[in-house]
C-alpha cells in the first residue's frame, strides 16, 4: 500500500512537470542568513566551525562552548512532547516525552533543568570527539567532559565552573576535596558563576561527592532546513507577539512537570529571572516566536512549483485555478510543509490540548460543494479527513500539529465545475531567539540557498507493536511490545533491527536520523546504518558502546544513536557516537543518484529494546532561482536587502541597533 501510495505521488509529481516547465522553479530552497556576531546554530560542526579556532587546546575549547552555551540557554524545565506515554499516562512517561533532539532543543526551546541540559552538553561534548558523562550529586545533575586525561567540570545548568590555581579546570571530585576551589574567587575565577545559587548553594549540591556517573548523551537528527515557496514568507520574532494570547507549546497530560511550572508563570510563557540569557523580558528570559505564512498565487502557473505533488490536475488562468483534468477522475493537490521550528500556538487552558488554537490555520475555498481538505502526518501512508463539503473554509488544526515540524495537506476535488479558487496557511509557534542572526552594532551577514528541501518522518513508536509494523518497511529479531518506559519493542536475546524506507521527489544529498534505545546492561551495542541500494549494502553511521569502568559507581539507562549519510562527504558518520575504541563513529560510501534510502536502527549483544524513533529528515536536491527579500528590524531602524534570483549566496552590510534592541528578521519569497 506505500509503495502504491507513493508511486501515486510520483506520477503526480511527473504529470505537474509535464503540466508546468518553467525555466525556472518559483522556489528558493535551503535558504539561511547567518550573522557575524552569532553561530550558525544548525549543527554542532557549524556551532564549532564559529567557536573553535586552529590551535585551540581541549579546555579553551570547552571553555569556548560553555560560554556560548550559558547565554544562550536557561534554567527551566525540559520541554515534552505528546506522545502515547505521556498522553496514556504510562508509568514513567517523563522519560519518554522529555526532548531529546539537542539542536531542536537548542533552536526552539532554548531552556531545560539539570538532567537534560547536562545529556545536551553531553551530545556536544562528544561531538567535539570527547567523553562527557554526567553524574548524579545532592538534588542536582552535572555534566563533565574528559581531557588531557582527566575529568572537567562545567555546569550550563547552573552558569559556572572552577578553575584551579594552575588555571585548569576542576572535576566534582577535586572540588569535594577542596571547598575553597568553589567559595574562594581568584584572579582565575570565570566571568560566569553561577548567578542562581550562588557558590555556597553549589557547595550544598557537590560536598556529597558523586553518587553515580551516567555516559550516555542526546542526539541531533532535527533539520534547520528552510525551502520558501512563491507567496510564502517567514518572520522570526526576538520577543514574544500576540499578547495577551500568547504562542507556545504547554503540554497538557496530567503530572507534567513542564505544565505545572508553566500554571506556576501564569501562563506567560517559559520564563527565568536568574540567567545570562541574551535576550530579556522585564527582566524574565522569555521565548520569541515565528510565523510561516503561505499564500500561493494560483493565478500564476508558476505557483504549481511549490506543490509536492498533482493528480488529474491542471492549471487555468480564471477560477478554479486548480481543476481537474478529466471531470470523472479524481484529482488532488498535495501541499508539502516543514518548519525549521514546531507549531505551537495559543494554550488557552492550560491542561487542555483540544482548545489550542492559531499555531496552524489553513483557510481556501473550493469552487464548489464537491472538495474536500485531508492531513497526513506519515508523508502520506495514512490522511485524516479534517474538512468535506468543499466551499469556503477555514480550519484551526493547532491541536492535531502542535510540536510537529512537517506534514501534508491534501486538496481533493472531482467533476465539472470543481477545483480550487484559494489557499492560504498561517503557520506560527516559539523560538528561542538567542539561536537567531541577530544584529549588534554594525553586523555582517550571510545569505545561502542550497537548493535542498527537507521531508520528516517522526512516527509515534511509544503507540504498539502495530504502529511499528505499519511504518517499517523490515522488522528483525522482535519479541514483544511492552508499555514499560525501558520496554516498549524488545528484541530476542536482545539483538535485532527495525528498517524504514524513506522516497524523496528529488535526489537525495542528506539524510539525518535518531533513535532511542532503552535498557540497564552496559554490554548493549546500539547504532544506525543506511542503505541507497534497498539493503544489498549498507554502511554504518553509529554503532556505539558505553564507556565502563571508570572511577564511579555507573548507570545505564539506554542509548541514544544517530546518523548522517551525507553524499557531498561521501560519508555516513554519527556526531554525538559515544567516542570509545569499540565504537563506530563513521564510515565511507561511494555516493549515487537516488530517490530512495533504507534507515537501520539496530541493537546487539545486551537487552536493549527500541523507545522510539525521534525522525528522519531527508534532504533532497530541490534547484530553484526565486528572488528573497530579506527584511532586519530593530527599535528605531531596519535594513532590507535584495537577494537576486541568480545569487546562491550573498555577504552584505547591517548598521543595525544594540543587542536588545532586535525585533525581527524576514525572509520574503518572490515580489521584488
Amino acid at each position: 500500500m506505500r509503495k502504491l501510495l507513493m508511486a501515486a505521488l510520483l506520477a503526480g509529481w511527473t504529470q505537474w512537470a509535464a503540466v508546468q516547465a518553467p525555466a525556472a522553479e518559483a522556489v528558493a530552497a535551503g535558504v539561511k542568513v547567518v550573522s557575524d556576531k552569532n553561530p550558525d546554530a544548525s549543527s554542532a560542526e557549524s556551532i564549532f566551525a564559529s567557536l573553535f579556532k586552529p590551535g585551540m587546546s581541549d579546555q579553551q575549547k570547552s571553555e569556548a562552548l560553555f560560554d556560548y552555551l550559558v547565554v544562550r540557554t536557561y534554567h527551566h524545565n525540559c520541554p515534552e512532547h505528546p506522545n502515547a506515554d505521556g498522553l496514556l499516562q504510562r508509568q514513567y512517561f517523563s522519560e519518554s516525552t522529555k526532548v531529546m533532539d539537542a539542536i531542536k532543543a537548542l533552536n526552539v526551546y532554548g531552556h531545560a533543568l539539570c538532567g537534560s541540559t547536562s545529556w545536551y552538553q553531553n551530545y556536544l561534548f562528544n561531538a567535539m570527539g570527547l567523553p562527557g558523562r554526567i553524574n548524579g550529586v545532592n538534588g542536582h545533575t552535572v555534566p563533565e567532559i574528559k581531557y588531557d586525561g582527566k575529568w572537567h567540570y562545567f555546569d550550563v545548568d547552573m552558569m559556572g565552573y572552577v578553575r584551579k590555581p594552575d588555571g585548569t579546570v576542576a572535576s566534582v571530585d577535586e572540588i569535594k576535596a577542596d571547598k575553597d576551589l568553589l567559595l574562594k574567587k581568584t584572579d582565575k575565577t570565570p566571568a560566569y558563576y553561577y548567578k542562581f545559587d550562588g557558590a555556597q548553594g553549589m557547595w550544598g549540591a557537590l560536598n556529597s561527592g558523586v553518587k553515580y556517573s551516567m555516559y550516555g548523551r542526546k542526539f541531533s537528527a532535527h533539520s534547520m532546513n528552510l525551502t520558501l515557496r512563491e507567496g510564502e514568507s517567514l518572520t522570526r520574532y526576538f520577543k514574544r507577539q500576540w499578547a495577551p494570547k500568547f504562542r507556545y507549546y504547554c503540554p497538557a497530560w496530567p503530572g507534567s512537570e513542564y505544565l505545572d511550572r508553566l500554571k506556576q508563570n501564569g501562563g506567560q510563557g517559559p520564563q527565568r529571572p536568574e540567567t545570562h540569557y541574551l535576550f530579556m523580558e522585564a527582566g524574565m528570559a522569555r521565548f520569541g516566536n515565528w510565523e510561516l505564512v503561505y499564500a500561493p498565487p494560483l493565478a500564476k502557473a508558476s505557483s504549481l512549483d511549490g506543490l509536492f505533488a498533482l493528480t488529474n490536475t491542471v492549471h487555468s488562468d480564471k477560477a478554479p485555478f486548480l481543476k481537474p483534468e478529466k471531470a470523472d477522475t479524481p484529482a488532488e493537490v498535495v501541499i508539502k510543509y516543514y518548519s525549521p521550528y514546531l507549531c505551537a500556538g495559543c494554550p488557552n487552558d492550560l491542561a487542555k490540548a483540544e482548545d489550542d488554537s492559531d499555531g496552524a490555520v489553513f483557510e481556501g475555498e473550493f469552487a464548489n460543494a464537491n472538495g474536500s481538505v485531508l492531513l497526513s502526518l506519515d508523508l502520506g501512508r495514512s490522511w485524516t479527513e479534517v474538512h468535506k463539503g468543499g466551499g469556503k473554509f477555514r480550519l484551526d488544526l493547532t491541536p492535531k500539529l502542535e510540536t510537529r515540524a512537517g506534514w501534508l495537506i491534501k486538496l481533493a476535488f472531482q467533476g465539472d465545475g470543481a477545483g480550487v479558487n484559494s489557499f492560504k496557511s498561517d503557520i506560527s509557534g516559539q523560538l528561542s531567539p538567542a539561536m537567531l542572526p541577530f544584529v549588534n552594532g554594525k553586523t555582517k551577514m550571510t545569505f545561502t540557498r542550497s537548493d535542498t528541501d527537507c521531508l520528516v518522518f517522526e512516527p509515534d513508536l511509544t503507540l504498539s507493536e502495530a504502529e511499528l509494523r505499519r511504518v517499517a518497511s523490515a522488522v528483525e529479531g522482535y519479541a514483544a511490545f511492552s508499555e514499560s518506559i525501558s520496554g516498549h519493542h524488545t528484541f530476542t536475546n536482545g539483538t535485532g533491527s527495525v528498517t524504514f524506507k524513506l522516497d524523496a521527489p528529488g535526489e537525495i544529498v542528506r539524510v539525518q536520523a535518531a533513535a532511542k534505545f532503552g535498557g540497564r546492561k552496559g554490554s548493549s551495542m546500539c547504532g544506525a546504518s543506511f542503505s541507497i541500494d534497498d539493503g544489498k549494502t549498507w554502511v554504518v553511521a553509529c554503532d556505539q558502546t558505553v564507556i565502563k569502568d571508570e572511577d564511579h559507581p555507573e548507570e545505564f539507562w539506554g542509548q541514544c544513536v544517530d546518523g548522517v549519510l551525507d553524499f557531498e562527504k561521501k560519508k555516513a558518520y554519527s556526531p554525538g557516537c559515544v567516542p570509545h575504541a569499540k565504537s563506530v563513529r563513521e564510515s565511507s560510501f561511494e555516493p549515487k543518484p537516488v530517490k530512495s534510502v533504507l534507515v537501520k536502527v539496530h541493537t546487539r549483544g545486551g537487552d536493549c529494546s527500541l523507545i522510539g524513533l525521534e525522525g528522519i529528515y531527508v534532504l533532497y536536491k530541490k534547484p530553484g532561482a526565486l528572488p528573497i527579500t530579506v527584511t532586519h528590524k530593530w527599535t528605531g531602524g531596519e535594513h532590507v536587502e535584495k537577494i537576486k534570483p541568480d545569487e546562491a549566496s550573498k555577504t552584505y552590510d547591517v548598521d543595525g541597533g544594540k543587542l536588545d534592541a532586535n525585533e525581527s528578521i524576514k525572509l520574503e519569497a518572490g515580489g521584488q
